[in-house]
């Protein structure tokens, strides 16, 4: 891997410290002498040593110092060659256009010349992906982070991602996505309504037995039978009952009761 290594020149003056940023190896006139604002020379300084012993990581967080004190062209051009070198292409493509875009101390000729070269190698890494969802308000998450509704594409690093789109009242659909250098991909999820709430089966429940009529009618039937029956044998004439014997030869007459 080809490193971009930073050489920096420090001249003392009685105005203070001058310090002039130029790519190793390149050839040209240095910048006019500018004083930087304190703090930023220590810390630049730092990055670019960080920088040449390939301590990336390091090197980022230095170059975020000096460029939060004198944020420059200078200091985002060294930000994107600590990202790219992180392999984080997506952050080091961003951070490139911006050095190259800004006119605060612009890059040089030389120094444009190799952050375009570094640019181009960069989006060699990426693809620009478009998803297309329905319904249209879904949420999207790739890699478990959450992309902005208004957000129609972006940038991902090649690689294997994990794509969920969800939205409320529809199945929530995961699914895998390769990206290939290079190769833009556009993808199309649409979303299943979630099956509504199902009705239970009828289940047969006895009825309570005051609440059965067609019984009660039976019931009211059998004893309006009864009553009829037995008025009608009250009504009918005494009869005198025969007289019976039994082994002793004495037969026993009751007499019937008297009518008034």
């Amino acid at each position: 891997m080809r490193f971009f290594i930073f050489g920096v020149v420090l001249l003392m003056s009685t105005a203070g410290v001058q310090t002039r940023v130029f790519a190793h190896g390149v050839s040209g006139e240095l910048d006019p002498p500018v004083v930087a604002p304190p703090g930023y020379d220590e810390a630049s300084s730092r990055g670019v040593r960080a920088f040449s012993a390939a301590r990336y990581i390091e090197a980022r967080g230095y170059f975020q110092d000096a460029h939060r004190i004198w944020p420059t062209a200078r200091s985002l051009r060294a930000l994107g060659h600590c990202e790219y070198e992180l392999r984080n292409y997506v952050v080091a493509i961003e951070l490139l256009e911006q050095a190259l875009a800004s006119s605060e101390r612009p890059l040089r000729a030389e120094q444009r010349a190799e952050s375009e070269e570094l640019l181009q190698r960069a989006r060699g890494y990426i693809a620009n992906f478009k998803i297309t969802t329905i319904p249209e308000r879904s949420d999207v998450t790739i890699d478990g982070i959450t992309i902005a509704r208004t957000r129609v594409g972006l940038l991902l690093p090649v690689g294997l991602h994990f794509v969920e789109v969800s939205a409320r009242g529809f199945q929530t659909r995961r699914r895998e996505l390769e990206i290939q250098g290079g190769v833009d991909q556009e993808i199309l999820v649409e979303l299943l309504a979630k099956p509504g709430p199902v009705a239970p089966s009828p289940t047969h429940v006895d009825e309570p037995v005051r609440k059965k009529w067609w019984l009660w009618t039976g019931v009211g039937g059998v004893v309006t039978a009864c009553l009829v029956t037995g008025l009608v044998l009250s009504l009918r004439d005494p009869e005198v009952s025969e007289p019976t014997g039994g082994n002793s030869g004495v037969v026993i007459a009751i007499p019937p009761v008297p009518t008034p």
